[in-house]
């Protein structure tokens, strides 16, 4: 790490304190405005647009990522081959949908149905927009300008959110719709952020285009087991269970995923950076450090977030929602687990190793399908949270196995953080300097 590498970890993790203190807000005014089974029809509104948009990418945003950091100059015919390689793909499923989509919410009502077909159109369109060009920022290292178009979306959700409520028009469908319209909104403007600093000219190259399929494609795959790990459970309650069930699960995992705010900037700065090292000894002494302070990092957020959930699920969601508390206790362990292995998962994409990521999320999925399918008909809220448990040990420990092949770093030097690393991550939380040695 360097000490840009180290401003950069830091200006991103006061922009995910602020993105904490948004979803927070969003999640309890969502709850307190919708009710528990209205929570859940907004879930289920959501959830396979998101999932099928992400997954029908191809991996292209990665790609977006890997190669604007590689080829700087050619960030502009990067994003572009992107945004119309994806574009296929992606209208061929938001097509896809709107027929299937009766089938696949079949214990939904008609009106939510519709909601979320219209849901994938505007989602689905816009997002691809929104993804490549964020990505060309994260991938140019701009992250002043990355980190403040992160921000947009959010608060302009929460905005109009609020304005909805107040003229009423706080039902589940009006701000599922509402929430799409923000994100057709706040698209061209991150466009326009990444226009102003990318360089280059908007052609769409076929040779770029195949390398960047090569390398997004795996990804992609591996994206599915990773999309399948952390939202199977919620696609198949909103495809089979009634509102309520996924409106108390949704929001344990709400609470939960807070932690990630904590840990998810080292990840999305890591990615960029250790592709651009050449040495791989500099590689391997920043695969180290980083994961040692990220388990560190994981450890105390998950110990103090463990500590105040049931008090936070009384008061901020209500005592309606109080029977999602045991849920969210397992949760919380389970989110720490990952925060880890997610932040692995960067450095070995960052390695240039897409496949790597797929056979830990897959070995991951595995256990995941088996869990689920036992568990979801008989005991849907804690035999979920304890599948995620579960799977999520799987992929922390096959991918701390691909980083020790690949690299040569033990597995207890990834794991282990010392009294350096406890200082410098106390460095990084309070200061922009270096809080590593330079040359790596």
């Amino acid at each position: 790490m360097s000490p840009r590498f180290s401003a950069n970890v830091v200006r991103s993790l006061v922009v995910n304190g602020l993105l904490l203190g948004v979803q927070l807000l969003s999640a309890t005014l969502l709850a307190r405005i919708l009710g528990v089974a209205g929570r859940g029809e907004y879930a289920a509104i959501l959830a396979w647009p998101s999932f099928l948009a992400g997954f029908f990418s191809l991996g292209l945003p990665s790609a977006v990522i890997y190669f604007s950091a590689r080829e700087p100059g050619a960030s502009r015919e990067t994003a572009a081959t992107a945004m119309v390689a994806g574009l296929v793909p992606l209208s061929m499923v938001i097509i896809a949908a709107w027929f299937a989509m009766p089938l696949i919410l079949s214990a939904q009502q008609a009106p939510i149905i519709a909601a979320a077909r219209l849901y994938m159109i505007l989602f689905g369109l816009s997002t691809l927009l929104w993804n490549c060009s964020l990505c060309g920022l994260q991938g140019l290292g701009r992250f002043d300008a990355w980190n403040v178009g992160r921000l947009f979306q959010p608060i302009l959700w929460i905005g109009l959110l609020v304005a909805a409520s107040w003229i009423g028009r706080g039902d589940s469908r009006n701000l599922s719709l509402i929430n799409a319209i923000s994100y057709v909104i706040v698209a061209p403007l991150i466009f326009l952020s990444f226009h102003r600093l990318a360089a280059g000219r908007y052609r769409v190259e076929a040779p770029r285009a195949r390398s960047m399929l090569r390398y997004g494609v795996p990804t992609n795959l591996a994206t599915l087991p990773l999309q399948a790990n952390q939202r199977l459970d919620q696609l198949l309650m909103a495809s089979f269970l009634e509102p309520r069930v996924l409106g108390l699960y949704v929001v344990a995992v709400n609470l939960s995923t807070l932690l990630q705010h904590a840990t998810s900037p080292i990840g999305q700065v890591l990615v960029s950076h250790i592709a651009r090292l050449q040495d791989p000894r500099a590689q391997r002494n920043t695969l180290g450090q980083v994961s040692r302070i990220s388990v560190l990092v994981s450890a105390v957020v998950g110990i103090l977030l463990f500590a105040t959930a049931p008090l936070a699920i009384r008061v901020l969601f209500g005592p309606k929602f109080e029977n999602s508390i045991p849920a969210v206790l397992i949760l919380v362990p389970a989110a720490a687990i990952y925060a880890v292995a997610s932040i692995l998962e960067s450095a070995l994409m960052g390695l240039g190793q897409p496949p790597a990521l797929l056979r830990a999320e897959s070995a991951g999925l595995v256990v995941t399908l088996a869990g689920l399918a036992w568990t979801l008909p008989r005991y849907p809220l804690i035999g979920a949270s304890v599948t995620s448990l579960l799977s999520y040990v799987t992929i922390l420990a096959v991918v701390l196995w691909h980083c020790h092949r690949i690299t040569g770093i033990e597995i207890a030097e990834m794991l282990m953080p010392t009294r350096a690393d406890i200082k410098k991550a106390v460095a990084l939380a309070l200061s922009r300097r270096s809080i590593v040695p330079e040359g790596t």
